[in-house]
């Protein structure tokens, strides 16, 4: 700044020098040199003067913006020049303050936008986290439900095998008896209303709820099916009470007919030998059911809690099942004891053809529940990763706008 002022102060005094030495060298006498002389003294130091005053009038309000530019290079953006002016100088003067208003305005801006962006990315990562705890407790049921339904395939598996078992003896009895066949069977037919599942579920999110929401309704209606399992191995094993103690009365009546007798006594025993059997089998089987049944349960208790914690993320329970079973059958009152043997054996080939259906639709719900499980684990795991993915995108973020609060924490915008 220093140089512009004694640039200036030289260029005034060149400038009157240039006078003085004209009229030093054009003086005809010393007396016009002496005028001379004195004019151009004082003319010199008049110019002097003058050329000071306008060099602090220009130089002063320079230096002064000079500084506040420094000021605003250290990054305190409060700079001002209080200086009032109509000339090219006022004029940068005022562009200047209005610059540092507008950098100041923008400033504040970028710092309420960053505090906003960054309580935004805490609430977005607070509720990224709790979304990971519950899709990882939705995980670990799910699994569990698998398991359980790997293990209800196999029991499933093994009662098939005895209900088939029980068939063929059921099938050798009725093949047995045929040609005594004289009556025939009227019985009301099993009937059974299944599972119905209304589901009206939105978006991405709620495909996890569906699934679980199939998987609870399979496995009700394994349930209820294991139930009816039940009840129709009671009738078996009743039938086959009940023939063992008609095939008993023939054996007592053939002993009192003799030798007349001998051969009706046979057929009793083979009858007798198999509804033992008959009950045997079915005790078998309703030790499998049993079992099934525990494994339903607790199953059931897995799935009502995933179904619990799934309702809760979602905010949505509009699942409704209802199952219902009714079985209803009868039987004519049997007068004879052949007619009776013929139709208890009867009875005894349809209920297990019955029972093998319901052996076969509750292996098919199992491999339904097992494949319905896989999905809804496959379904979690990609929605953990996805959460996984906003996560680390809401830490970049997080530290991004952490970095410009430091940055403009070292920014001055107000006094």
């Amino acid at each position: 700044m220093r140089s512009i002022f004694w640039r200036l102060i030289i260029s005034f005094l060149i400038v009157a020098a240039i006078p003085v030495g004209a009229i030093y060298y054009f003086a005809v006498d010393d007396k016009v040199m002496h005028v001379f002389i004195t004019v151009a003294s004082v003319s010199f130091a008049l110019s002097l003067i003058l050329s000071v005053i306008i060099s602090l009038n220009i130089t002063r309000p320079i230096k002064k913006l000079i500084e506040e530019l420094k000021r605003a290079q250290e990054g305190d953006f409060t700079a001002n020049v209080d200086l009032k002016r109509k000339d090219e100088i006022g004029t940068l003067i005022m562009t200047f303050n209005r610059t540092m208003e507008n950098v100041r305005a923008i400033l504040k801006d970028v710092s309420t936008f960053a505090q906003t962006t960054k309580d935004t990315a805490n609430a977005l990562f607070r509720s990224i986290e709790q979304g990971n705890m519950t899709f990882e407790q939705i995980s670990k049921a799910v699994e569990e439900i698998a398991n359980g339904a790997s293990e209800q395939a196999k029991d499933t598996s093994n009662a098939a095998d005895m209900v088939q078992n029980i068939g063929n003896s059921i099938d050798d009895s009725a093949k047995f008896f045929k040609a005594v066949e004289e009556s025939t069977i009227n019985a009301d037919k099993l009937s059974q209303n299944g599972m119905h599942t209304v589901n009206s579920l939105k978006e991405k999110t709620d495909v996890t709820k569906e699934s679980i929401d199939e998987v609870v309704s399979a496995i009700n209606e394994l349930q209820a099916n294991s139930h009816h399992i039940e009840k129709i191995i009671e009738v078996i094993t009743g039938i086959a009470d009940q023939t063992n103690l008609l095939a008993l009365n023939a054996a007592i009546e053939a002993a009192r007919a003799g030798e007349a007798g001998r051969g009706f006594a046979v057929v009793a025993e083979e009858v007798r030998n198999l509804a033992e059997q008959s009950r045997q089998a079915a005790s078998e089987i309703a030790k499998i059911i049993s079992e099934i049944e525990q494994k339903t349960d607790k199953t059931v208790e897995k799935a009502n809690l995933v179904k619990e914690i799934a309702d809760d993320q979602a905010h949505q329970v509009e699942t409704t099942y209802a199952a219902f079973n009714e079985i209803k059958s009868s039987i004519d009152t049997i007068t004879e004891n052949i007619h009776m043997l013929n139709n208890a054996m009867m009875e005894l080939a349809r209920y297990k053809d019955e029972i093998i259906g319901s052996i076969a639709n509750i292996t098919a719900v199992s491999e339904e529940t097992a494949a319905s499980t896989e999905e809804v684990a496959a379904s979690t795991e990609e929605h953990m990763k996805f959460i996984e993915e906003i996560k680390e995108s809401s830490e970049n973020l997080l530290k991004s706008v952490t970095a410009l609060e430091n940055i403009l924490s070292k920014l001055v915008v107000s006094v």
